[in-house]
């Protein structure tokens, strides 16, 4: 289950909540994150995927919400706009050049529209999510010298240009599932 804490920043401007996840190892089952109706038996682990999220006002005169979704260990930024016009009207468009997740705007839109329908579409903000998973999640390689990785350690990856930043090596442990829940 989720852990939400909600607080102000410094100056009370700017609402920030914090959530978190626990990743999961699969007992038995068949893989379940984005395909139904497949059952699966899972635990929950202790690593977990954090999301702080801020928001802001949105910018008089634009269109849309603007949603900026940044992975400080992959070095990663992505931008969206974002329309409601009601619940069953939230669209979503890509704000840069990178390739499509699915995970990220599904959950994107999804929780758009839920504060659409239940709070109305001028409650939405412009927002910023950075998103930090356990090191846990990936294959990290001991420092050279010896000395304990940060918590949040920055993931290098050896992937080719335009490819995804999912193809970073991963233990199995559930980071994408997590980063939805």
């Amino acid at each position: 289950r989720p852990v939400k804490q909600a607080k102000t920043m410094p100056g009370g401007c700017h609402p920030t909540t914090v959530v978190s996840a626990p990743g999961k190892v699969m007992v038995a089952g068949g893989y379940v994150v984005l395909e139904r109706p497949n059952a699966a038996l899972v635990a929950a682990v202790s690593a977990r995927v954090y999301c702080v999220v801020t928001s802001t006002d949105v910018t008089p005169g634009e269109a849309g919400v603007k949603v900026r979704v940044e992975s400080p260990q992959l070095e990663e930024s992505r931008s969206f706009v974002v329309s409601a016009g009601g619940a069953e009207e939230v669209s979503i468009k890509r704000a840069d050049e990178m390739s499509r997740n699915p995970y990220i705007e599904t959950t994107i839109v999804n929780t758009l529209a839920l504060i659409s329908h239940l709070r109305g579409a001028e409650a939405l903000r412009d927002t910023v999510i950075e998103v930090r998973g356990d090191n846990a999640f990936y294959a990290l390689h001991d420092a050279a010298d010896g000395a304990e990785v940060p918590r949040f350690a920055k993931i290098s990856r050896n992937i080719g240009e335009g490819k995804h930043a999912a193809d970073v090596p991963k233990t199995g442990l559930g980071s994408s599932a997590a980063l939805v829940t």
